[in-house]
């Protein structure tokens, strides 16, 4: 088997094992949903007990964190669009587990 699908195992089988976790949840976009804002790069919404709340984006330049509202707005509005195209966790799981099949 070649080193990429053995790697994919180890990648897929770690998401199966975090999924099993109280505090993960797990949504597969599909590839049929199309493109979709999240493309641009990952980026991670941060709250905090004081109620700030910021952004932290990485990109092929580096990365930064955002504290401005409108870019916060945006990146929250974004999140909420992966969400609604997420397929549910049962669905996600089986996915993944139909692709570790396949490889």
């Amino acid at each position: 088997m070649p080193r990429a699908d053995g790697v994919a195992v180890e990648q897929l089988t770690h998401l199966l094992d975090m999924a099993r976790l109280p505090q993960v949840t797990l949504g597969v976009v599909s590839f049929r949903e199309g493109l979709h804002a999240s493309m641009h790069g990952p980026f991670a919404l941060l709250s905090f007990d004081d109620g700030s709340e910021s952004c932290y984006l990485t990109s092929a330049d580096g990365a930064r964190i955002t504290t401005d509202h409108h870019r916060l707005v945006t990146f929250r509005e974004i999140y909420d669009g992966l969400l609604s195209a997420a397929l549910p966790q049962g669905q996600s799981e089986d996915l993944i587990r139909e692709a570790l099949e396949n490889l």
